[in-house]
């Protein structure tokens, strides 16, 4: 599997090192509206109900 997760299912990897950064830095100074803008958008996954019933996951 890990040949597979190396070669196959990674398609990219970003150093989001700077980005973390500067939202932390707006956080600081009260900016919250500024760094919550800066924030990546999250997609939910939905996983299937045998999946999800034994990991007690929730759909939002």
């Amino acid at each position: 599997m890990v040949p597979a997760y190396v070669d196959e299912w990674t398609l990219s990897v970003t150093d989001v090192t700077p980005l973390a950064h500067e939202i932390h830095e707006l956080v600081r100074q009260d900016e919250t509206a500024r760094a919550r803008a800066l924030l990546p958008v999250e997609t939910p996954y939905d996983l299937p109900e045998p999946i999800a019933r034994p990991l007690g996951a929730t759909q939002a």
